[in-house]
């Protein structure tokens, strides 16, 4: 064994911060992997009292959701509707609108895409 130690926590340990996009407030985030140039990793949580403006996907996302249901509206259509257990992906480019009807969160992991 290397002796390396692998961290460890609850979610309900997490420090969460504001998740900016676009210079907007969407939700919070715990990041778990910000340092490599190609990949990101985080859990996001939304609260359905704070409106999530349409968000262009920076990235191929890749997500599970661990708390809450979600509709994701694109192009005023429903794409996709999520609840506990579910995962999804979405394009990088989409612009996409989180609709969410109770507190909400999802594990994530945003790779490839446009220059961030």
């Amino acid at each position: 064994m290397s002796g390396v130690e692998l961290p460890r926590r609850s979610v309900d340990e997490l420090a969460f911060e504001p998740y900016v996009v676009g210079g907007r407030v969407a939700g919070e985030v715990h990041w778990l992997r910000t340092t490599d140039a190609h990949i990101r990793a985080g859990i996001w949580r939304v609260d359905p009292s704070h409106t999530v403006e349409p968000v262009v996907f920076v990235g191929h996302e890749t997500f599970q959701v661990f708390e809450g249901c979600a509709d994701v509206v694109v192009d005023d259509h429903l794409a996709l509707s999520v609840r506990p257990g579910d995962v999804g992906s979405i394009e990088d480019g989409v612009v996409a609108h989180w609709w969410v009807s109770a507190p909400f969160m999802k594990f994530f992991v945003l790779g490839g895409g446009r220059d961030r």
